[in-house]
């Protein structure tokens, strides 16, 4: 997936007076609220997902750790 931070070196904003990027950086606080708000079960389950993936990729390489000591 691309990284969506990786677009705004691309964006070129153009100057904006104080009112405006005070409104604008509230709706787009609104916007994000509402897109976690309807969207929240699928985020979660995104991220639980990651989490489980990354314990069992810790738990596969200290299993491989083990298999590679002699004694």
């Amino acid at each position: 997936m691309n990284n969506p931070m990786n677009c705004c070196h691309m964006l070129n904003p153009p100057d904006l007076d104080d009112e405006t990027v005070v409104k604008l950086n509230d709706f787009l606080y609104e916007l994000l609220g509402a897109f976690e708000t309807h969207y929240c079960h699928q985020i979660r389950r995104y991220q639980r997902d990651l989490r489980l993936q990354r314990m069992q990729n810790e738990l596969d390489n200290l299993f491989v750790e083990d298999e590679e000591l002699s004694f």
